[in-house]
């Protein structure tokens, strides 16, 4: 009965770590991540360069393509990579971003950044983040010119368009010229609950899982001693 009791309490107390962990991996209770995605608006002024997204964890070469809005992983913070046509092996390219393994990786990393025909942008790239998940901003759409001089690419973030859940948007144009990565401007929509809200249904919601786990434990334990 005893070793029953002891069962029942380490099967609770795993399922409780496994939901915290589970949790702490996909997203942090009460948030939601804001979808992104960026567009070169001026890519075809250089028609004669391919474009590509470099990045780890999980961003192994991405093909951006004229007005095309390019999204990536959301803890991977990539560069935009440019090289020539006439350097460029498409059939290549596909083999060397298929990894499968460590020696893959660094083939693909020694690829981007130590190919001496391949340009490196001057940025790195990162997706908006999360937010409260009673905000109203769903979508982020940056907007972003290129320059290439003397060998090194270069990114200007031009404006960001805010799409929220139902259906307006809204363009708002970078300020901070002078920042090479600028953050991204205000929304002007604000969250339906204040911030305070949120943390209190937080808690409210761990306090519940706990108060449960008491109430389980309690009644195993009066069964037992029946």
């Amino acid at each position: 009965m005893v070793e029953e009791m002891k069962r029942i309490i380490f099967i609770l107390i795993l399922i409780t770590l496994f939901s915290s962990l589970v949790q702490a991996d996909v997203l942090p209770a009460g948030k939601k991540y804001v979808s992104y995605c960026f567009v070169i608006e001026n890519q075809n002024d250089y028609s004669d360069y391919v474009f590509l997204l470099y990045g780890e964890p999980l961003v192994h070469g991405e093909l951006i393509r004229p007005n095309d809005c390019t999204s990536f992983y959301k803890m991977t913070t990539p560069r935009v990579y440019a090289i020539k046509n006439i350097d460029f092996n498409k059939e290549e390219f596909n083999i060397i971003r298929e990894v499968r393994s460590k020696e893959d990786s660094e083939r693909l990393r020694i690829y981007f950044e130590e190919n001496q025909k391949m340009l490196t942008a001057d940025q790195k790239l990162n997706n908006y983040g999360t937010i409260s998940e009673y905000d109203h901003l769903e979508q982020a759409k940056d907007y972003i010119k290129v320059t290439i001089k003397d060998n090194v690419l270069y990114l200007k973030k031009e404006k960001v368009t805010y799409i929220y859940e139902d259906g307006s948007s809204e363009e708002i144009l970078y300020q901070n010229y002078f920042d090479n990565q600028p953050p991204f401007p205000e929304p002007s929509k604000s969250a339906i609950l204040p911030w305070w809200t949120n943390t209190a249904l937080m808690s409210s919601g761990f306090i519940l899982v706990i108060a449960s786990l008491i109430t389980i434990i309690i009644l195993a334990v009066k069964k037992f001693r029946k």
